[in-house]
């Protein structure tokens, strides 16, 4: 239980100080300026008084009960005062300090200290190198932020402190409202799943929004976070996951499925929404601060100009929003009620001389739509726009369903925007704003049933050892050793045949259906095309016995084998073992463009058929699968059956690194393995 960081009764601040250059004086600061109705009992070996309040020397002189201590002293003091609280039983300590491991082998050392000290006593640390922690129902400010979060149904954890004061000021700006701030630090003892935990119980709490650089333990966030996903939408700025240079990666799906991606993916499927950036993050709180969910991703938008009203249409067009259709009876009021040239589509153009009057004629109307879910207006400052009267209006009908809005200007909006900020409703300073923030809060409630989904067959998974390949280092199989595994779950490779002369090569390609493939077998040679290890499309004894004296030129001692070389679409699927999520699935347009195209979408644990077919018509190659234009249409059903046996193959054989099945060609008859690439891992 974290309750005595949120709502402590007692807290000793470690540290006090008189002097208000240092932490120590603002944290007592602001526990008494906020309005904490607690026990304060600041801890300094030298003071008698601060801001009135009676000092001890150690937190060993106090003989009540101390729910929470804040510790804001130099590192190398703190694991001796983590004992003391330790030893008059404190559970629950916010550690500000900085010094530990984030300068170092030095300040890693102090951080093992105050772990060990930590589980030794039972004491569950926030920290250390944290702002601290807010709660505005409790009127808790337990950090050095400079000011206060006004009382709100957001949360917000942060693993930088640097952040939380940027939103802290911003939101303050913009009247946002949260229920608590959350700065992680280090994350020594706790983390941010056990603050999650804490707020999917927090009634005030009807939205989280994450600042990360990294998941401590991903497989229990995702546990969490997905429960929580479907009743509270939970958004995650995840910095840190680009890499300045990549480890040369054996197989496609190695190099494909880098950190980002992976995050990228793993998030999405939980039912999660990733940010792009801060701006997104800051943003969408506006929608959160006045609203609750989205019930549709239908749209109306309200405009006195054209030009931005055509604009928004078609950034919404691009979204995964839909500017609806008004019912027939609400585009006959209005038919009645706005001028002739008034336009009573949606999107609903009040033209240039519209009066506050004929903004609500069109709201009050355009709210009663069942078939419309939020509403957009848009307002350009023109000589008869009434724009403080139509920010009242607004803010009156605002209460039935989501409303954003942007006054397009400067100066000659302000009042209009001050009216509208005051009273909480999302205002945007471009109509693009408000489209891209609705798209994400759909998303979020589309992700529901994804973290619904997720949450049921994650702790389902059994990986079940069954590969009996012993080898002493990770190591690339050649063709036929790969093959023997696939075949074991009904995937087997396209006919290949060893060949040791050209002459060979020739009369068995007869046996073959035209045109055939030459390529080299080899445990060394990773992506044979790069190195000009495979010859395609041979069809005479000519071109045939060439092929083979280059590549027996080239690559000598090594194997030639030969295969039909079937007409369809080359796709890839494979997997990557990630140390944190598990197999990594991809698939994607394969063959030669698998690389320079990227046309690929990736997946974790759980699948069944119907996620791997939304997976597939992620791609754009998926187009191609359905019979676009000359192609022959592929059963996907089939295609989707065939990834589930991968899946299984990677579920029970985590001697399995890396695979790639590139390519795999299909039609409308068949799907034939032509290549594969598998790394096993050593004993």
């Amino acid at each position: 239980m974290l309750d005595h960081f949120f709502r402590p009764k007692s807290i000793a601040v470690i540290g006090a100080s008189k002097n208000k250059k240092k932490l120590g004086y603002s944290l007592v600061e602001n526990l008494i300026k906020f309005g904490f109705v607690g026990k304060i009992y600041p801890i300094n070996l030298k003071a008698k008084k601060i801001l009135g309040l009676k000092v001890f020397p150690s937190v060993l002189k106090i003989k009540k009960k101390i729910d929470l201590a804040i510790i804001a002293l130099p590192a190398p003091i703190v694991p001796l005062v983590l004992k003391e609280c330790g030893r008059n039983k404190i559970k629950q300590v916010i550690v500000i300090s900085s010094g530990f491991k984030e300068i170092g082998k030095i300040g890693l050392e102090l951080e093992n200290q105050l772990k060990i000290i930590a589980q030794k006593h039972r004491i569950k640390i926030l920290g250390p190198n944290c702002l601290g922690i807010l709660n505005s129902y409790h009127n808790l400010n337990a950090s050095f932020a400079r000011g206060m979060i006004k009382k709100g149904r957001l949360a917000f954890i942060s693993q930088s402190g640097a952040i939380c004061t940027s939103l802290l000021d911003w939101a303050d700006t913009h009247q946002i409202g949260f229920s608590c701030f959350i700065s992680l630090g280090n994350k020594t003892v706790l983390e941010e799943t056990d603050f999650l935990n804490y707020l999917a119980k927090d009634k005030k709490t009807k939205a989280i929004f994450f600042y990360l650089e990294e998941l401590t333990n991903p497989q229990r966030f995702l546990a969490v976070a997905s429960k929580i996903a479907q009743t509270k939408p939970i958004f995650i700025l995840k910095a840190g996951s680009s890499k300045k240079a990549q480890q040369a990666i054996a197989s496609h799906t190695g190099a494909m499925a880098q950190e980002k991606k992976v995050i990228e993916t793993v998030l999405k499927q939980a039912g999660l929404i990733q940010l792009a950036d801060l701006q997104e993050l800051f943003t969408l709180t506006k929608f959160y601060n006045c609203y609750e969910r989205l019930a549709g991703p239908n749209v109306a938008i309200i405009t006195n100009a054209g030009g931005p009203g055509v604009i928004t249409v078609d950034e919404a067009e691009t979204s995964k929003l839909t500017v609806k259709s008004l019912s027939r009876a609400i585009e006959n009021i209005l038919k009645s009620k706005l001028p002739p040239s008034a336009n009573i589509k949606n999107p609903i153009d009040i033209i240039g001389d519209a009066d506050a009057k004929r903004y609500e004629i069109a709201l009050r109307q355009v709210r009663r739509d069942s078939n419309i879910n939020a509403i957009i207006v848009i307002l350009t400052p023109q000589t008869v726009t009434q724009i403080k009267q139509t920010a009242q209006i607004i803010v009156k009908h605002s209460n039935k369903k989501p409303i954003l809005v942007s006054f397009i200007g400067g100066k000659a909006v302000a009042s209009g925007k001050n009216i509208l900020v005051q009273n909480k409703i999302p205002f945007f300073e471009f109509p693009n704003q408000a489209i891209k923030t609705l798209t994400q809060v759909w998303q979020a409630e589309i992700a529901k049933t994804k973290a619904k989904f997720f949450l049921k067959n994650y702790k389902k998974i059994k990986f079940s050892p069954n590969l009996t390949l012993k080898i002493l280092k990770t190591k690339q199989l050649d063709l036929f050793a790969a093959a023997k595994i696939l075949k074991k779950y009904q995937l087997p490779l396209i006919k290949s045949i060893r060949v040791r002369s050209w002459q060979e090569a020739q009369k068995k390609a007869q046996l073959l259906d035209l045109p055939i493939v030459l390529k080299i077998n080899s445990e060394k040679i990773s992506h044979k095309t790069e190195v000009g290890a495979v010859f395609t499309r041979l069809i005479t004894a000519r071109e045939i016995k060439r092929a083979f004296l280059k590549l027996k030129t080239k690559f000598p001692g090594e194997e030639i084998i030969i295969q039909p070389q079937p007409r369809g679409i080359e796709l890839i699927l494979g997997f990557k073992r990630d140390a944190q999520f598990g197999p990594v699935f991809l698939f994607g347009l394969g063959g030669i463009y698998t690389e320079i195209l990227q046309d690929l979408a990736l997946r974790i644990n759980p699948l069944n058929k119907l996620e791997i077919l939304s997976m597939i018509q992620e791609t754009k190659v998926y187009k191609l699968l359905t019979g676009y234009r000359n192609y022959l249409r592929v059963n996907l059903n089939d295609l989707a059956n065939l990834f589930l046996k991968m899946v299984r193959l990677a579920n029970e054989n985590p001697q399995i690194k890396e695979l790639d099945i590139n390519p795999l060609i299909v039609n409308d008859q068949f799907a034939k393995i032509v290549d594969i690439r598998m790394i096993i891992t050593g004993n």
